[in-house]
């Protein structure tokens, strides 16, 4: 399989001379890695930790697609995004066109969604990377950046507005890059001993190395990296994890990116791969012990304020859908939308909802803080791709 890639030199600048290296070997593993034991280590504790996530959200009705929303924002921010996580429901359950931050994040659930449903009939594959690209790009990308078609001119990877020579890395060039995808594309369907979150792992590597369409490349990489997992049996279903594990370590994943481009050292790529995976399974397990304490301190402000049966199963609804409009509320509860309201302005009373009549729509703000990820400086989301 062929391995043509172009590389950076170690102070940064690009080399543009044809360099071989061991990024697209089918074999078991690139024969340069030393797979020692520290690498396994790490491999077997994000498994674990993974696993671990899995089953929690398997106990947990309803918390994968409040976890793919974050992710999806997560993954906007990475691509030069500032949507909150508010705006992300409220425009979600509005239904109205939004603006373009948001779109991107609307978009990314719904690529999600499509892949999903595709993988009945599709394998992953390339073609399934750029219909999910196509469905990311939508009315956000401009059409002359060809959405859901691989690149035919050149791009490269640096700061934002870097010229050409600026670049800390140069992806091949459109000649080399068909090949390089079908490399990638069999890469995956390749059966060896590699554990799965190592064959992830590369996999995510290559298609960022490739950089394979002229905008939304890590958005697209962490889409498609998710349903590597689901692919090599890490997770029984496709689990949004890698959104969030690419924005909140963009630096470190840009730096890791070249170093592994400059020197074929996987072992350090791996290690951060993994750990960085368990880092994002034990972040949205820290989502999922929150939303039990903001959900058990509105079930005794239910009690305390002896709800009525309506207005319990309105608050029950908004912990699955944080945001609702008023019309889905009341099909929901099987009442008239001014019934509906009342119910609203139970809840609202108690401090568990809050109504936005401009947009007609009904927000549970504990539950969205409690899906934030913590600790994290808008300063730690770098913008590389």
């Amino acid at each position: 399989m062929d391995s043509r890639l172009f590389s950076a030199s170690p102070c940064g600048r690009v080399i543009r001379t044809r360099t071989r290296y061991d990024a697209f070997v089918p074999s078991p593993l690139p024969p340069n890695l030393c797979w020692n034991e520290v690498v396994r280590e790490s491999i077997e504790q994000a498994g674990a930790s993974l696993n671990g996530f899995i089953q929690h959200v398997r106990e947990r009705a309803g918390f994968a697609d409040l976890l793919l929303c974050v992710d999806a924002l997560h993954a906007a921010r990475a691509e030069g995004a500032t949507c909150t996580l508010a705006a992300l429901f409220e425009a979600e359950a509005a239904g109205t066109p939004p603006q373009r931050d948001v779109r991107l994040g609307l978009n990314y659930v719904a690529a999600f969604e499509h892949a999903r449903a595709r993988l009945d009939e599709l394998p992953l594959s390339l073609r399934l990377v750029r219909e999910m690209h196509y469905v990311l790009a939508d009315g956000v990308a401009e059409p002359r950046s060809t959405p859901g078609y691989f690149r035919t001119s050149q791009n490269w990877l640096g700061p934002a507005g870097c010229s050409l020579g600026e670049a800390a890395l140069v992806p091949p060039p459109p000649g080399e890059l068909r090949d390089l995808l079908y490399n990638w594309e069999q890469y995956l369907h390749t059966v060896d001993n590699t554990p799965a979150i190592a064959r992830t792992a590369i996999a995510h590597y290559q298609l960022l190395a490739l950089h394979p369409f002229l905008t939304l490349n890590v958005a697209l990489g962490a889409l498609a990296a998710t349903f590597i997992l689901q692919h090599t049996g890490v997770a029984g279903t496709p689990t949004a994890l890698l959104g969030a594990f690419a924005a909140r370590r963009s630096t470190e994943f840009i730096e890791r990116l070249l170093d592994l481009a400059r020197t074929g050292e996987w072992e350090k790529w791996l290690l951060f791969y993994a750990c960085g995976l368990a880092n994002a399974a034990l972040g949205a397990g820290d989502v999922l012990h929150r939303l039990k304490d903001v959900t058990g301190t509105h079930d005794a402000l239910l009690v305390r304020g002896r709800a009525e049966d309506s207005t319990r199963r309105a608050a029950e609804l908004l912990r699955e859908h944080p945001a609702m409009s008023l019309n889905v509320l009341a099909d929901g509860l099987n009442l008239a939308p001014s019934d509906a309201l009342e119910v609203v302005e139970r809840l609202t009373a108690l401090g568990i909802a809050d109504w936005h009549p401009a947009t007609g729509v009904v927000m549970a703000p504990a539950i969205i803080g409690a899906l934030e990820l913590k600790d994290k400086s808008p300063l730690d989301y770098g913008v590389f791709f």
